[in-house]
């Protein structure tokens, strides 16, 4: 909420500071360093690397309770491991925002968000079905 929460609040006075016709070279330059450090500590932080962290980990401790479950097939937790594993990697691209030449592993974001949500759809599928099977 609060990274969304900057481009509703933050961001607009900062456009309009750096916008702004009598707006100095200097002023321009501080709207940058301010809303570089904003976008950082407001969206970085809390929605990718907080938020992101605790997804992969969430997904890795349901994938591992798969594994006990008749409900789920093995291979649904071993995906749901591979793409946590997969989206761990895109932590890579954030800490290279703040450690200069951090290797990065490219495209583990996307791919790994992607291989989420279909982790999510097929996960809800099992569980409907197991809720359709239960009440028959």
């Amino acid at each position: 909420m609060i990274g969304l929460l900057r481009w509703t609040f933050v961001v607009p006075v900062l456009a309009r500071t750096y916008t702004e016709p009598t707006a100095s070279t200097a002023t321009k330059e501080s709207a940058v360093i301010v809303f570089q450090a904003v976008h950082q500590y407001g969206g970085v932080v809390p929605g990718e690397h907080i938020g992101q962290t605790f997804t992969i980990i969430w997904m890795l401790l349901i994938s591992l309770a798969m594994f006990k479950s008749n409900l789920f097939k093995p291979w649904l937790a071993w995906f749901g491991i591979l793409a946590s594993v997969v989206y761990s990697l895109a932590q890579t691209e954030l800490l290279a925002t703040v450690i200069p030449n951090f290797p990065v592993v490219p495209e583990t974001g996307l791919i790994g968000s992607l291989l989420w949500l279909v982790w999510m759809i097929v996960l809800g599928i099992f569980l409907v079905r197991a809720k359709t099977n239960a009440t028959q």
